[in-house]
């Protein structure tokens, strides 16, 4: 995987320049996930295939029950 300066971040629309987010970057096969107010902070990676589980979980609000 190339350098982490190279990767294209992405934020939700709704995530203001001073609020705290999470950016989301796909690179090949992966998808990395790090803190939008700590950019040189840890990054999280996970398959494409985690984290189409992941959204999918989300937007069928698995998280609340």
């Amino acid at each position: 995987m190339g350098e982490q300066s190279a990767v294209r971040w992405r934020r939700p629309g709704r995530c203001g320049a001073e609020s705290s987010c999470v950016e989301v970057a796909f690179v090949d096969d992966q998808v990395m996930v790090r803190n939008s107010q700590a950019p040189d902070g840890p990054t999280a990676t996970f398959s494409r295939a985690e984290w189409a589980t992941f959204v999918a979980a989300v937007k069928g609000d698995e998280f609340n029950k």
